[in-house]
């Protein structure tokens, strides 16, 4: 019996760490970070364990409004994040619907709209090139792989356009290294070549990708990094880019050293995710705002 007992005590508590590694990667997509994560992880699991409903899923839903809304989270979003947890402990039964959900929040896009407003930016999404000369700036974030995102964007019609644009241009993470000439990532793709660079997988002995929060150290001063010198920005990343002449700051990862972010002309690159990053993320929205 004991021996029974031990089985099925360590069978829970993996399948209890497996939701949490699901709530952290939908957290993810969600502009939370993973310590952010699994606090909210917590709280709801708080919340399941009070029988006021069938499964405890009415205080799930409520403390999920009200955990995610401390960092910032829309309540729709936060009450569609819930559900899909709670579905999560019906597997299999829910797998189309999460893959759904997952697919569904797989862009930064929003997330970044949302921070450049709390900036102080009047934005909106480009959806055609004719958008192009609406915009005073235009930022390209992103997450995902080199080449996929690089056959999307011919897909749209947006590579000339970007690379005619002579105003601002912000690249965010994979966004930055979409301006390197070559990116490395899942086969050799060609990038937009605004910068004289490459993409290639972060050379450390160490877990990657690399997440979590970074000082950057600024090498070569900018208007974007006015009051951000020293500020711990998020990363999450399995690519660096090499470039040796438009640096503006580095980061340290596992002893080695990366470019943090780059400028040259009107184009600016950070390897961060300022719309993770708080306070100094959105400090630096307002220096790109400014520009």
């Amino acid at each position: 019996e004991f021996v029974t007992l031990l089985f099925y005590t360590i069978a829970v508590w993996l399948l209890y760490f497996l939701y949490l590694y699901i709530f952290i990667l939908f957290g993810t997509r969600f502009n939370i970070t993973i310590y952010e994560s699994i606090i909210v992880f917590i709280f709801i699991s708080i919340g399941a364990a009070i029988p006021i409903s069938p499964g405890g899923i009415g205080t799930v839903h409520i403390g999920a409004v009200l955990a995610l809304g401390w960092f910032g989270i829309d309540k729709p979003d936060a009450l569609a994040f819930a559900i899909v947890f709670h579905l999560v402990q019906y597997l299999p039964t829910t797998i189309i619907g999460i893959m759904l959900f997952y697919k569904r929040f797989s862009t930064n896009i929003f997330s970044v709209k949302k921070a450049l407003e709390k900036a102080g930016g009047n934005v909106f999404i480009i959806n055609n090139p004719a958008d192009f000369e609406r915009a005073d700036k235009i930022v390209i974030p992103g997450v995902g792989s080199f080449k996929d995102a690089m056959e999307e964007l011919g897909k749209d019609g947006f590579i000339e356009s970007i690379k005619s644009y002579e105003k601002p241009i912000l690249g965010i993470c994979l966004g930055m290294q979409l301006l390197a000439t070559i990116g490395h990532e899942y086969g050799k793709a060609e990038g937009l070549d605004l910068i004289n660079a490459e993409v290639v997988r972060l050379n450390v002995d160490a877990v990657t990708p690399h997440l979590g929060f970074e000082k950057i150290d600024v090498i070569k001063s900018s208007k974007l990094l006015k009051n951000c010198e020293n500020k711990q920005f998020y990363f999450m990343h399995s690519f660096e880019v090499v470039n040796f002449h438009d640096v503006m700051s580095t980061s340290t990862y596992a002893k080695h050293v990366f470019v943090s972010s780059i400028h040259k002309g009107n184009i600016y690159g950070v390897q961060f995710h300022p719309e993770k990053s708080r306070e100094a993320g959105v400090q630096l929205f307002k220096n790109f705002i400014n520009i």
